[in-house]
């Protein structure tokens, strides 16, 4: 992926930084209530989200679509989450969420209309396809991935990412709704075909997320 000029950064402002990390607080709390099974608690941090995704869209806190957070939601739910990993376009929404940051890459913004998810077992992309397909009616199998009526695409790749380290971010999309996102680490992003203008891009949003950590 290659552009006419080097990608900005702007910093997410104020208030959509504290929406977000509260966002966070709640959504890391409600995944710890399921995976203990506690349904009362899971019952009443999901009535919090609904509260936080208002205040989400408000502020406009996430720019991600509405569909790419509702296929990683369903994901998870189904326990698959954690058995994909995202690369790709799609991946910077996850760079950008962790680093309180947007990336704007003139003279307009990038298309992030295919969500790739690498899997490691075949026997999985099936099922996956299957889950996450549900998360719009419009999606149809074109025969090498599944396409929307808005034009989003999804597939589900079959590679061995070796020696590359992940992490995880909450992502947000434009209607407020959350999901976690699991990619690479940004220092191991040439594996989504980036180019070395952006990958140089990505490591100043490390470096300046952890410089304002430290302020």
């Amino acid at each position: 992926m290659i552009y006419d000029s080097v990608p900005e950064i702007n910093e997410l402002h104020a208030n959509a930084m504290r929406q977000y990390i509260d966002t966070c607080s709640v959504f890391r709390a409600w995944e710890s209530a399921r995976e203990t099974g506690n349904k009362q608690r899971t019952a009443d941090l999901a009535k919090a989200m609904v509260l936080h995704q208002r205040m989400n869209w408000a502020i406009r806190v996430g720019t991600a679509p509405r569909v790419l957070v509702d296929i990683l939601m369903r994901l998870y739910k189904a326990c698959l989450s954690e058995r994909l990993t995202t690369v790709g376009p799609c991946s910077l929404y996850a760079y950008e969420m962790a680093s309180g940051s947007r990336l704007c890459i003139p003279p307009q913004p990038m298309e992030r209309k295919r969500l790739t998810l690498v899997a490691e077992d075949e026997d999985i992309v099936a099922t996956a396809l299957a889950i996450a397909g549900k998360a719009d009616r419009t999606f149809e199998d074109d025969g090498a991935m599944l396409v929307n009526s808005k034009g989003f695409e999804l597939e589900v790749i079959i590679r061995e990412l070796e020696s590359v380290k992940r992490f995880s971010a909450v992502i947000i999309s434009t209607s407020g709704h959350m999901a976690r996102m699991h990619t690479v680490e940004a220092t191991y992003a040439c594996v989504s075909g980036f180019d070395d203008e952006l990958l140089k891009v990505l490591a100043q949003m490390l470096l300046e997320c952890n410089l304002r950590l430290l302020r």
